[in-house]
């Protein structure tokens, strides 16, 4: 995985894609943390929750810290990790 701070507070992610695509891919995330809340852009996949876990450990949150989570579309490299975040507000 990759991850890097763009900006104060705002963090982009990268884990790569481990189902066999002919070429590699990668399943990409967000997040921003302003004013005591921490939003998600996309929740990855539930299989890459030892990635997400690092990440979130590198960066200084926990899986309880994210309050809000934005779905950018349906797909389920985008969706099936928000399972994991059950304190969360979840917009599509």
């Amino acid at each position: 995985y990759v991850v890097a701070e763009l900006a104060p507070g705002v963090y982009a992610a990268a884990i790569e894609d481990k189902h066999g695509w002919d070429m590699p891919t990668y399943t990409n995330f967000y997040i921003l943390r302003r004013d005591g809340r921490t939003l998600m852009i996309d929740a990855g996949m539930q299989s890459y929750a030892p990635e997400i876990t690092a990440i979130f450990q590198q960066i200084g949150i926990g899986h309880n810290d994210v309050s809000h989570i934005l779905l950018t579309h349906g797909h389920h490299d985008h969706i099936d990790g928000a399972k994991a975040f059950g304190n969360a507000k979840i917009y599509i």
